[in-house]
């Protein structure tokens, strides 16, 4: 059975309760604060979930650590494939060091980038989702949910996802953010879900089929997208100063 109950039920039964979880929803935080005594708090300055959601709306369960207990690791930009463009794998490096000219394609034209290195640290973690297919396959779609986000103008993250069709920017909006496959036609921009197909790989492994997408050396695989995000820097909102008359911004 694929739903929460029955796999923490069988993690409980394997001996791996405490050390892995089912989900339909994880943090995805940008920026978390601490609490006074030391432990992470549920609040931040930049607090994001990740879902992975069909297109009946239908959230997929996942497996992964407990959220304080989050197993990430750390690679260089140059070693991080997010998508493949044209048949050529793309990297952090590529798309940092054209993400004004890629984001400028999408219409976001304020977006300002330093010179990004293949060295340069990124912290990533990995996720496997169960999906139901139907007739062998099933349309999905990664979503965001922006908390810090209070304002379609004022967007906290820009979103990389980078698949096997190349890659996509888009900034996030208050609530839900469903990256779509975007795609430009006759001036217009239409929006796909991804496919999921089956594959007799199993869960986390190498495919025959697919794409190194990845850190490289992990091999092919297939039904695989990244998603990078991108804080914006923000000037810091203004706090209230009161009066008699009530609040007021400065």
């Amino acid at each position: 059975m694929i739903d929460i109950t029955s796999i923490n039920q069988n993690l409980d039964t394997l001996g791996f309760k405490n050390e892995y979880m089912a989900f339909q929803r994880a943090w995805n935080d940008g920026k978390r604060g601490v609490s006074s005594n030391g432990a992470l708090s549920s609040f931040g300055t930049n607090i994001t979930d990740c879902m992975l959601v069909g297109a009946d709306g239908q959230a997929y369960v996942y497996l992964k650590p407990p959220n304080h207990d989050e197993k990430v690791g750390v690679t260089t930009a140059g070693e991080f494939v997010l998508g493949i463009k044209d048949g050529i794998p793309v990297t952090v490096t590529d798309v940092m060091n054209s993400l004004e000219e890629r984001a400028g394609e999408f219409g976001f034209e304020d977006v300002k980038v330093g010179e990004f290195s293949d060295d340069q640290p990124v912290i990533l973690r990995f996720q496997n989702a169960f999906v139901n297919l139907k007739e062998g396959e099933a349309k999905v779609v990664p979503t965001h949910y922006s908390y810090q986000t209070l304002s379609n103008k004022r967007p906290r993250n820009l979103l990389v996802t980078g698949s096997a069709g190349g890659v996509q920017i888009q900034a996030d909006k208050k609530g839900e953010n469903p990256l779509y496959f975007l795609e430009h036609t006759n001036g217009k921009i239409e929006k796909h879900f991804y496919n999921v197909k089956a594959s007799e790989a199993a869960v986390g492994t190498e495919s025959k089929e697919g794409h190194e997408i990845g850190i490289r050396g992990m091999g092919k695989r297939t039904n695989v997208f990244c998603v990078m995000s991108i804080p914006n820097k923000t000037e810091p909102l203004v706090a209230p100063q009161y009066s008699s008359s009530g609040a007021h911004w400065d």
